[in-house]
């Protein structure tokens, strides 16, 4: 089986993985070399190939994202349950100090993306967020400037931090997500890591969202634990935010009025 197109389309697709060991396939998973410890962690395949390790005597090759056709799957048979099970995590307990609500941050996918302009924001736009009491804001940015924009959001009074873990790795991406309480992330491919993991994910999504998410509503069958938050108006993330604010502060106790 073939990796495609990006990290998250990968994630979201392993879900279909396990149906195949479940009927008796051999699997020999094609993979980023990213994603190999995690995976390996996780699901019972026979063999995980990364970057251009041949794959010479498997029967048959199929990209990942091709899986749902041939296998008949229907949109309500995904079911949105978690399948990276958190066995393959760290044991380490969410970090809530004095009680408060501890959110990770991811606001900017791959610059690479085609669509990647109208599903990422500066971090300067979710400062609002940033500023609320009882919060504890980590970031789970990869790349880029993260560094500095974290120092100018500190700058102007917002509290966030980075976690120091390594960047480059799903493994690593899924214990930082498990010393969290909940994720906030753009549609990019940590969000599918805490849906597959079964964590609490608030997803941004832009006004014309890619297929998988619909157009309407704030749940998807692909993961129980998300829930979906959408531009009402082109390139404006305003609306969202706002109701963004409004659940992080019925979510957190601490958070004052």
């Amino acid at each position: 089986m073939e990796p495609e197109q990006g990290y998250g389309d990968t994630i979201q697709f392993l879900r279909f993985v396990p149906e195949l060991v479940r009927r008796g396939h051999r699997i020999w998973l094609g993979l980023p070399r990213a994603l190999e410890r995690l995976v390996g962690n996780s699901m019972n395949v026979e063999r995980i190939i990364t970057g251009t390790e041949p794959a010479a005597g498997a029967g048959v090759r199929i990209p990942i994202m091709s899986l749902p056709g041939r296998l008949g799957v229907r949109g309500e048979d995904l079911g949105g349950d978690p399948y990276l099970p958190t066995s393959g995590l760290s044991s380490m307990a969410p970090r809530r100090p004095g009680g408060a609500l501890t959110v990770g941050l991811v606001w900017r996918g791959n610059p690479q993306h085609a669509n990647d302009r109208r599903r990422s924001l500066p971090l300067r736009e979710l400062h609002p967020l940033l500023r609320l009491p009882g919060i504890n804001w980590v970031s789970l940015q990869w790349g880029g400037d993260t560094d500095g924009e974290i120092e100018r959001a500190v700058a102007a009074g917002c509290r966030i931090r980075k976690d120091t873990t390594p960047d480059g790795d799903f493994q690593d991406s899924a214990d930082r997500i498990r010393r969290t309480d909940l994720v906030l992330s753009v549609d990019t491919a940590l969000c599918h890591l805490a849906g597959a993991l079964g964590h609490p994910v608030w997803t941004l999504l832009p006004y014309n969202p890619d297929w998988r998410w619909g157009l309407t509503g704030e749940q998807t069958p692909w993961y129980r634990s998300m829930r979906l938050y959408r531009q009402t108006a082109l390139d404006s993330w305003g609306e969202p935010i706002a109701r963004l604010e409004k659940d992080l502060r019925a979510a957190s106790p601490s958070v004052a009025d």
